[in-house]
Order: structure tokens, then C-alpha cells, then sequence
């Protein structure tokens, strides 16, 4: 029984001896960004830039600039063979950097209430 919680630990842990971190993903990104009201108004920009920052222990923030609505959403993420993301099921979207790319995509989910914003770029900076 021993050798069998000592092999679970082991794998369970492996994400945590990765070079990846959360810090990684910091910074600022320059992609397409579209903006989806829910009057059903659409609006794309090119050459959009978005910052993303940590705000906690596996927490990173997403960030639009104010030309183009200023929204924000907070990620709980974890790293996963060379990349950061959430969750499949988390309600607020979906979250991925890419370490090797220099990639982010983010999708929020938003509400009626809301509006739901798509991103795709490379980091800047």
C-alpha cells in the first residue's frame, strides 16, 4: 500500500516540478480580439492589446484595454505540458497560454447581462 500512495504522489506532482509557472504568462498580448454583446451586436479589433497579470497563487487576470470595453476575468490555472490553462468546466471560460508559442487564447463565457469576449495573439512583452 506503501508503494502504491508513494506512486501517486509522484505522478499527481509532476505539473508541480515544471519550469512553467503562472508568472510566465504575464505581460502583454497583441491579437484579434471580438467583442459580443448581448443584443447581439458584434465588434472585432486587430492588433488588439490585452494584458494579462497574477493576482494570486494560480490566479492570472485577464485584461482588455478601455478602447475596446475594458473587461476583465480572473482564471484559476495550473500548468499542463507546456501550457497554462483552467479548467475545462470553469463558468467564466477558457484560458490558454502556450509557453513554446507565445500564445494566449481566452474565452469568456458572459452572461445575458454581459458581454462575451474572444482573443487570440502572441505575447509582446
Amino acid at each position: 500500500m506503501l508503494f502504491i500512495a508513494l506512486g501517486l504522489i509522484g505522478t499527481t506532482s509532476c505539473s508541480k516540478d515544471s519550469n512553467l509557472k503562472p508568472i510566465d504568462a504575464v505581460g502583454s498580448y497583441q491579437g484579434d480580439l471580438s467583442i459580443h454583446l448581448s443584443t447581439g451586436k458584434f465588434t472585432s479589433y486587430d492588433n488588439s492589446i490585452v494584458t494579462v497579470t497574477q493576482v494570486g497563487e494560480g490566479q492570472l487576470k485577464f485584461t482588455t484595454n478601455p478602447a475596446s470595453g475594458s473587461v476583465s476575468e480572473t482564471f484559476d490555472v495550473y500548468e499542463q505540458n507546456g501550457t497554462m490553462s483552467n479548467d475545462d468546466d470553469d463558468p467564466k471560460g477558457v484560458f490558454v497560454y502556450i509557453k513554446d508559442e507565445n500564445s494566449l487564447s481566452v474565452s469568456t463565457l458572459g452572461s445575458k447581462a454581459t458581454k462575451q469576449i474572444l482573443f487570440t495573439g502572441k505575447k509582446i512583452n
